[in-house]
């Protein structure tokens, strides 16, 4: 995934996420790009301490629906969607941690089903093993423990059995930071299932982001 941020204001960053997505099922591989979402973030309060700051932001992420070609339909659900959500966070030398709740309006596909909404609870602790120096690079290591709620899907009014339900995931990765770029990876590894009807709980997920800042 490829990230742009523009700051337009001390508080307030909007930005354009472009996905690529490698996707293995049954033994074959199904790799197409994703969806372009246009996000922002919009940091209203902010207390700062002696090395340290915590900061509460309202975020809002619009995922298009650009992957019409994608080779795999799960690219491509044929509805744009939108995500509206809450974080927190805070930063010190050492020790960071964020939290933030989102919840996705899922629009209808182009075959008239009504997917279901979903809520995503994270919460990361971040440890910087030596303290950031200027104009070199900064490596931090995280944790994270990723929600995920997904009501279930209608059509024509009636909930399909086969869909919605709970996933739990803890994902170790990193966070490396030079001047205005970012690079972001980790894995996901699922930890509880408990999916509506005969669906298939997800496998791991593998992250990589490269973040550019303005």
């Amino acid at each position: 995934m490829l990230v742009f941020f523009c700051r337009l204001s001390e508080d307030w960053l909007v930005g354009v996420d472009l996905p690529y997505a490698w996707i293995k099922e049954e033994g074959e591989r199904n790799d197409g790009v994703g969806n372009m979402a246009l996000s922002t973030k919009y940091r209203f309060w902010r207390k700062d301490m002696l090395a340290a700051q915590e900061s509460v932001a309202l975020l809002a992420n619009v995922i298009l629906d650009t992957a019409h070609d994608a080779p795999h339909p799960g690219l491509s659900p044929g509805a744009a969607d939108v995500e509206t959500g809450i974080a927190y966070g805070y930063e010190s030398l050492r020790w960071q941690r964020w939290a933030s709740a989102l919840y996705r309006y899922n629009g209808e596909s182009e075959e008239g089903v009504d997917r279901g909404d979903a809520v995503f609870l994270n919460a990361v602790i971040g440890f910087r093993p030596e303290p950031p120096r200027y104009y070199e690079p900064d490596l931090m290591w995280l944790l994270e423990v990723n929600g995920e709620i997904t009501w279930r899907s209608e059509q024509n009014s009636l909930g399909l059995r086969d869909s919605g339900g709970t996933e739990l995931f803890v994902a170790p990765g990193f966070f490396l930071t030079y001047r205005n770029a970012a690079l972001k990876g980790g894995i996901q590894l699922p930890v509880f299932s408990d999916l509506n009807g005969q669906q298939e709980a997800s496998d791991y997920r593998i992250k990589v982001a490269m973040e550019l800042h303005f």
